[in-house]
């Protein structure tokens, strides 16, 4: 007998959501919106009294699986509590399989409602707008006004009153485990209006990933459960030199407000600074080494080549002297 119970971090039974009511209950959190996302597969029915997002369950599950999770969200959720995405990512095949396999789950749920006499044909339709749009903008508060694409609109558009007319996104950047620079990228205004504040979500997973696949390196001792904050330092804040319409900032990583991760990358270099400072009265200066390599272009027989500039060996006089108008060049637009 084959048993699976998933990530061996996390124990399913406590994943049932039924365990939210204390905190549903509490006067501390009347106001707070609570989406649950994924259909909380596989207690959906248990789920039922919470907004809820069935991303990843479709199009991850089996068709069955997908239906049957889908009929359970719709026979005790209110219709305008139930929210469409993809959860797509990184691949744009994974946003069409998640819209296609939505689309074709919803009618065959909505379709069998009618024909067993739940629903009207009108109120099918007018479910499958509130499921695939409404609801959401209801719940996020989103200005349809603002944020509706039809196929006539030109996509750089400034589909924003107060949005900087030139800046269209802001990349939040980190340094992840290996090195590598990572990002998310955030439209202008809701950078100002959220994220400044707030930040944006990360996996403690992310920091996990080695450089040669997005997945958990082994012996890492991070986990697939909690998130810290990228909170933007906005003294980095910087327009990006070759993507005029785009900003870039760096992040801290924060477990609460003013409280550090302790993997974050930026506050092991502070932890390490005062370490040096502090016991051995010394200070770090970082720079940047400029390597490149010379090309010319070689024409013969009709063909167009790029070869090294020359073949002369390791720090060779004669190369400097036969690429000085190149090197002087350089210099002046550095020290320009």
């Amino acid at each position: 007998m084959l048993v699976r119970f998933g990530d061996k971090d996390l124990d399913m039974r406590l994943s049932n959501p039924l365990h939210l009511r204390a905190v549903l209950e509490d006067k501390r959190y009347s106001k707070s919106r609570i989406v649950l996302l994924h259909a909380s597969y596989p207690f959906s029915r248990e789920a039922s009294y919470v907004y809820l997002d069935f991303g990843l369950a479709i199009p991850k599950l089996s068709v069955h699986g997908m239906i049957s999770s889908m009929k359970e969200l719709l026979e005790l959720a209110p219709l305008n509590k139930v929210m469409f995405s993809t959860d797509g990512y990184a691949f744009p095949e994974t946003f069409y399989l998640g819209a296609k396999k939505s689309r074709e789950v919803v009618f065959s749920v909505l379709r069998d409602a009618c024909i067993d006499g739940d629903l009207s044909v009108s109120e099918a339709v007018e479910a499958a707008k509130d499921i695939f749009a409404r609801n959401a903008i209801h719940f996020y508060k989103i200005s349809p006004a603002n944020s509706v694409i039809n196929s006539h609109s030109n996509l750089s558009q400034n589909l924003s009153g107060d949005l900087d007319i030139d800046v269209s996104l802001v990349r939040v950047m980190w340094v992840d485990g290996t090195g590598q620079h990572r990002c998310r990228a955030v439209p202008k205004k809701r950078f100002n209006d959220v994220v400044v504040k707030n930040g944006v979500g990360l996996g403690f997973a992310a920091m996990g990933f080695p450089s040669h696949m997005d997945g958990l390196a082994e012996g890492s001792g991070l986990t697939t459960v909690g998130e810290t904050r990228l909170v933007p330092d906005l003294s980095t804040l910087r327009r990006i030199p070759w993507n005029k319409k785009d900003e870039m900032v760096l992040v801290d990583m924060c477990v609460k407000p003013g409280e550090a991760w302790e993997y974050c990358p930026r506050d092991v270099l502070r932890r390490a600074s005062k370490i040096l400072k502090d016991e051995f009265d010394l200070e770090m200066n970082a720079g940047f080494e400029n390597e490149f390599i010379l090309l010319k272009m070689l024409k013969g027989e009709g063909k167009e080549e790029w070869v090294p500039f020359d073949s002369s060996p390791y720090c060779s006089t004669s190369a400097f002297d036969a690429a000085s108008p190149v090197l002087h060049e350089v210099v002046d637009v550095e020290t320009g």
